[in-house]
């Protein structure tokens, strides 16, 4: 491991029952935009080093202010951090407590621990939990175990509470220590996606009523060669295509999402990271209008920017990458975009700080004044929240 951290017209019988399933998805992000019009957003910030979240408010013009009673204590290692559409909840992957914090957001953007918090993952006593996601209607929540190569699946109760679902945790990839390092649940509430970063290969599940996980059909999926360590996933807004960061080859790798769950690689797959070689690409998202992937570049201290076309595939945007303004010692650790497409922001693992772009019509990043702005300790993961 190397480290850890134009469409033909017609609305065919395929085309009505793709719409059908998209349709519950499309009105929660409406009713979601529609609640974030009418109160901030938020950002929060696990940082590793301190063992806390840092939370802030979102300004109109992108900037960050530190929310009261910033920051909030988390478990031991934060490792990272998600949260549910419609800005609920907080959850908190950590890592050397083997253990998920929950939290239940409040208006003015304060984390409040739920009862029972933290949630042991279910996994053994060095399982490592390095990566947590929300299913898109808040059902449930699932983490990642690294020492384990597990994922531990959890349904959401009504406070905000985590159960650990029947048969968790799930095993991935196709070897004892595959190394499952991120986890990503498609938009549409249908499937899961993890990454084994040893086993160089990618785990499809499919999601039960229940939460239970069972694999898909051909899974795991080859993600490159030995030694490319596929980390940070992220799915677009109508599930069509998954994105791979890759960190032994500076390379993003794209896959069509199948009916079933499959993935296939996007013609042109793997895609340049977009900057020098050895930037180790650490994390990818995608923005929720899927127009555009953002790529944190660890040791680049910088964000490479493209254009998603039509067949998944990636073209850098002018200008990409964007520095982060943190300096050559930054190491940009993870990168989020909020709800309404606007901003851009990163963490900046070694210096302590979050940097805060606007995101131009072309997808070209620009810094927000008063950027980059301090954080805990060793920062290792943004959400945004609304």
């Amino acid at each position: 491991m190397k480290n850890l951290f134009g469409r033909p017209v017609g609305f065919g019988r395929r085309q009505l029952n793709s719409y059908t399933r998209r349709f519950p998805t499309l009105l929660g992000i409406a009713l979601a935009l529609l609640t974030g019009s009418m109160q901030a957003e938020f950002a929060y910030v696990a940082n590793l080093g301190s063992n806390n979240v840092s939370a802030y408010r979102i300004g109109e013009n992108g900037a960050l202010t530190p929310v009261p009673g910033s920051p909030f204590p988390a478990g031991i290692r934060p490792s990272s951090i998600a949260v549910d559409l419609f800005g609920r909840f907080a959850y908190v992957a950590n890592f050397e407590s083997n253990d998920v914090s929950a939290y239940r957001i409040g208006f003015n953007g304060a984390l409040m621990p739920v009862g029972g918090s933290p949630f042991p993952t279910g996994s053994d006593l060095f399982s490592g939990p390095t990566s947590v996601a929300v299913d898109p209607f808040g059902r449930f929540v699932y983490v990642t175990n690294v020492g384990s190569s597990n994922v531990s699946g959890f349904r959401i109760n009504k406070n905000g509470a985590l159960t650990p679902v029947a048969g968790s945790p799930f095993p991935t990839g196709n070897v004892v220590d595959s190394g499952s390092m991120s986890v990503a649940v498609d938009p549409l509430g249908r499937f899961v996606y993890v990454s084994n970063m040893d086993s160089n290969n990618i785990s499809a599940f499919r999601i039960g009523k229940n939460g239970a996980l069972t694999p898909i059909n051909g899974s795991p999926f080859t993600a490159g060669r030995r030694g490319e360590l596929p980390g940070a996933l992220a799915v677009d807004l109508f599930g069509r295509f998954l994105y791979v960061a890759k960190e032994g080859n500076d390379t993003i790798s794209a896959f069509r999402i199948g009916p079933n769950g499959a993935l296939t690689d996007v013609a042109g797959s793997p895609f340049s990271a977009g900057g020098a070689l050895e930037d180790d690409p650490r994390s990818v998202a995608v923005d929720l209008f899927g127009r555009f992937a953002f790529v944190a570049n660890f040791e680049g201290n910088n964000v490479s920017a493209f254009r998603i076309g039509e067949n998944g595939a990636l073209t850098a945007v002018p200008g990409s990458p964007f520095s982060t303004g943190s300096g050559s010692g930054g190491f940009t650790a993870s990168v989020a975009v909020d709800l309404f497409g606007r901003f851009v922001y990163v963490a900046n693992h070694f210096v302590h700080t979050v940097s805060a772009f606007r995101i131009g019509p072309n997808g070209a990043l620009t810094l927000i004044a008063g950027s980059p702005f301090p954080a805990g300790n060793d920062p290792t993961s943004v959400a945004v929240s609304r």
